[in-house]
């Protein structure tokens, strides 16, 4: 009994948090680097950094200071992370509120992308497939079973490790990717898709080197975590949501 009852809470985590068998998870554990909020939270290097930040010349403030040291944090933890990170979302038929008219009635596909590597992508193809309550659907006007979106020139992190350079492009890596913004688009039909699995990922760099290498997203346990605010970038965005909170920023 107490057998079966671990085999049936195992299939139920695995049904929640999407296994894909072909590619690797990425989650908030997974992040090298976690918040500083306060000076004594910080490393020996770092309080020296910190220090020279506020009793420079141009004196920053304390508040400046950890935001560029938990931004050199977020960067810490893309050098440490899988090359590109994505999460990808389904709404199963796009109407006339969405705006879309060239894909109206469409399954309505976004993805979150992280490069964390200093390349370019000079352009990722997804292929998607769809499901209903476990079983595979098609697109009702070609009886195919993939979207297909290709998307370009999507910049990755800075190279330099200077905290000047960091601060300014902490957030190119991060892209927000519609059918707008796609550069070819397959699109896919059936109002019935209620479940979207990426079946394929191919990736060219600017450099002429290639990829089919992706990592997904883990959304937790009860699926609030995203990636934009949980990934990578965390320890920087988790600073900010507290400045905020406190009215400093």
């Amino acid at each position: 009994m107490n057998k079966l009852f671990y085999i049936i809470i195992l299939f139920t985590l695995c049904s929640q948090h999407k296994v894909y068998a072909q590619f690797s998870s990425y989650s908030k554990y997974s992040n090298e680097e976690s918040v500083a909020y306060q000076v004594e939270d910080l490393s020996s290097e770092e309080i020296k950094t910190y220090n020279s930040f506020v009793n420079g010349e141009n004196g920053l403030s304390n508040e400046i200071a950890l935001f560029i040291i938990n931004a050199g944090r977020a960067h810490t933890n893309l050098q440490c992370a899988p090359a590109t990170i994505i999460d990808f979302h389904l709404k199963p038929e796009i109407t006339e509120e969405d705006s879309i008219p060239e894909a109206l009635g469409a399954c309505d596909v976004f993805i979150e992308l992280i490069n964390t590597t200093p390349k370019v992508i000079k352009e990722i193809t997804f292929e998607f497939e769809f499901e209903n309550n476990g079983t595979k659907v098609y697109d009702i006007k070609t009886g195919d079973q993939y979207c297909i979106l290709k998307f370009r020139n999507l910049k990755g992190r800075t190279n330099s490790d200077k905290y000047s350079e960091i601060r300014k492009t902490i957030f190119d890596c991060y892209h927000v990717l519609s059918f707008p913004d796609a550069s070819y688009k397959k699109l896919f039909y059936n109002k019935k898709a209620n479940t979207i699995r990426l079946h394929s990922c191919l990736i060219k760099y600017n450099d002429g080197t290639t990829s089919n290498k992706v990592s997904i997203f883990d959304n937790g346990y009860s699926g609030t975590d995203k990636i934009f605010n949980d990934g990578p970038l965390k320890p920087l965005l988790d600073l900010m949501k507290k400045l905020k909170e406190e009215g400093k920023i």
